[in-house]
């Protein structure tokens, strides 16, 4: 857990992305749960290269506004970061506040698994432009009994 905290800490105080670099395993899985259609950094990627593509996607759409680390939670070979986030869309300047729940999985002190959780509908209205569809049309009919 104090692990994982300090690379919070190092993370959001200005080291970015790096802190955490030098602490993956060669083999990391990393992923984020969300549309990649819409969000292109939700998705697996592999490796360091992997995650370094991962920051990349997310530094060109994203800004981070906030993030508040709440708990973490720590049990065999796994830590859980519960935390509150804010981020601004580079493009459109929309805001979203959001729950994240992040999991990692660890081996011999490097970081080999990682999953991201949090509101991507939220995510995916703040990438929207005014004026354009936030999601593809259903092919539904209109009834409202469908």
């Amino acid at each position: 857990v104090e692990f994982i905290r300090d690379l919070y800490e190092r993370y959001t105080m200005g080291d970015g992305p790096e802190s955490i670099m030098e602490n993956l395993a060669g083999d990391v899985l990393w992923r984020s749960v969300g549309p990649p259609n819409r969000l292109p950094f939700a998705r697996s990627f592999q490796g360091r290269d992997g995650v370094r593509a991962y920051f990349e996607a997310l530094g060109e759409d994203w800004e981070m506004i906030s993030y508040k680390v709440n708990e973490l939670i720590g049990q065999r070979d796994r830590v859980v970061v519960l935390a509150d986030a804010c981020f601004c869309h580079r493009e459109t300047g929309k805001l979203v506040a959001t729950a994240k729940a992040d999991v990692f999985r660890l081996r011999d002190g490097k970081i080999v698994e990682f999953c991201e959780f949090f509101d991507s509908a939220a995510a995916v209205e703040a990438a929207t432009a005014t004026g354009e569809a936030p999601w593809p049309d259903s092919g539904l009919s209109g009834d409202p009994d469908l």
